[in-house]
């Protein structure tokens, strides 16, 4: 339970930059208006995260039709995902 906790609250502080916040929700935004990701492939507290931020928010950024290929997330926003 600790480390479920630590890791809401991780996630939870990462969200709060809004550079990390603006390119993660973009890609994963993007990634399911393209059906390049399986919602069920996310960790739950990931999901439930995201859509706290509401569903408008999320069709948006989908719109921006984005692509979320791994070589064009930048290596800051990968090495604080990992």
């Amino acid at each position: 339970m600790a480390a479920k906790s630590s890791a809401i609250s991780k996630l939870g502080d990462l969200l709060r930059n809004p550079a990390f916040r603006d390119e993660f929700v973009v890609n994963y935004a993007a990634a399911l208006s393209n059906h390049k990701i399986d919602e069920s492939s996310l960790p739950a507290t990931t999901l439930a995260t995201l859509r706290g931020m509401g569903d408008s928010e999320l069709k948006a950024v989908a719109n921006l039709n984005i692509s979320m290929d791994a070589d064009k997330v930048s290596p800051e926003l990968k090495s604080q995902m990992v």
